[in-house]
């Protein structure tokens, strides 16, 4: 890890987060901002400089470097977002956030996707402390990922690689914002429980106003023991499970680390069927595979900055 503080950004889908990260993992000065649906590139960086400002000014010690994590897709290369994000404007695409960063304050600047940067934050100081080959998920509004092999990032040939949530559960299933039909995130993201719950509430097989229903609200009727919630949860833990499976067989991992708003929320509903699925997965090795929940919370991707710069700086891609 670099020895001085690393300046860390999380720009997510809602909002925007950034700290000053010590070697040691400790986070200093944490702000947050709404992040911009659209606009030029000067409205959508706005924000962002306003927090990296005032963390600038404010700090004890001057950074060294700056670590990117954000929503894609992205070139993390070049550090620019090469398309339009999921649920942001047109605006974004072929945004260069790296450069932006970069020639306003003087400082190196890595950028990667946000799951692999979280990833890079548990293998630091959370639940894959010491865990060379791991996976990390996330399951929130959609799911993400990122591998994890010999303590280095798995990227692919064109940088891309980890888009977990598309691995395949059903081809014939719902259709994915990605284009695809059934992939797990189309199934057992929070957004698709709760398009399957309006759905319910649009036929009249659950009631309900269908403008207003949340995944949280159908979780919390299939706890109460609903049936057509506790069908839809339920659909979501088997995907979820299947592509466990899936993954496990893929990668051999040592560890599984889950996180996100949804994993939290259900716990062992979503991991318990998860880890009962892997006596289904290949040898023996697979089926001693641990799955745990994150550690770091919402901060992962914060806490991943100075191994991001590390690995930016010291290894090549």
């Amino acid at each position: 890890m670099p020895p001085e503080p690393i300046l860390a950004v999380d720009v997510g889908a809602t909002q925007t987060r950034a700290a000053l990260v010590d070697p040691a993992g400790t986070v200093h000065g944490k702000r947050t901002v709404p992040t911009p649906r659209d606009g030029d590139p000067a409205a959508i960086l706005a924000p962002l400089f306003g927090l990296v400002d005032a963390l600038v000014a404010g700090a004890a010690a001057p950074p060294s470097a700056i670590g990117v994590a954000a929503i894609g897709p992205l070139d993390p290369t070049t550090g620019t977002i090469v398309d339009r994000p999921p649920n942001l404007g047109d605006g974004w695409r072929g945004l260069a956030l790296g450069a932006a960063l970069t020639d306003r304050y003087n400082l190196p600047t890595a950028v990667e996707r946000d799951t692999n940067v979280s990833a890079l934050g548990e293998h630091a100081f959370g639940a894959a402390r010491g865990t060379e080959d791991f996976i990390y998920l996330t399951v929130s509004s959609g799911i993400g990922g990122a591998v994890v092999t010999r303590g280095r990032l798995l990227t692919g040939a064109n940088g891309l690689a980890g888009e977990l949530g598309h691995v395949p559960v059903d081809l014939h299933g719902p259709p994915c914002g990605c284009g695809l039909a059934g992939c797990v995130e189309a199934i057992a993201s929070g957004t698709a429980i709760a398009a399957a719950g309006r759905a319910a509430a649009l036929d009249g097989s659950w009631p309900g106003a269908p403008e207003v229903i949340t995944a949280r609200e159908v979780a919390a009727a299939a706890r109460a023991g609903e049936r057509v919630p506790t069908a839809i949860m339920d659909r979501a833990y088997a995907a979820f499970a299947a592509a466990i499976v899936g993954l496990a067989n893929a990668f051999d991992p040592a560890l599984i680390v889950v996180g996100g708003a949804l994993a939290d929320a259900e716990g062992d509903r979503l991991l318990g069927p998860a880890r009962a699925a892997l006596a289904h997965a290949l040898g023996a090795a697979t089926r001693s595979i641990t799955i745990v929940p994150a550690a770091l919370g919402d901060d992962n991707g914060l806490l991943g900055a100075p191994a991001l710069v590390a690995r930016a700086v010291g290894e090549p891609r």
